[in-house]
């Protein structure tokens, strides 16, 4: 289950950076609506890192915490 919830937290935060907001809207809509999606997949990605570091515990080499 634990890796099942950081996959989808992941796809959240690969949706989020490589998306792009439609080209008809205007420039401060479509400034906002591109900030607001790259906020969001930035703090996926950190939030899914955290995660996986916190339950299998290989980036800071101290092990999982079951």
């Amino acid at each position: 289950m634990k890796a099942i919830t950081i996959l989808i937290i992941a796809l959240v935060a690969v949706v989020g950076v490589f998306s792009a907001p439609d080209e008809g809207m205007p420039l401060a809509e479509w400034t906002a609506s591109f900030l607001f999606t790259k906020a969001v997949g930035v703090g996926a990605a950190m939030l899914a890192v955290r995660l996986y570091d916190r339950w299998y515990g290989r980036f800071n080499g101290k092990g999982g915490e079951a």
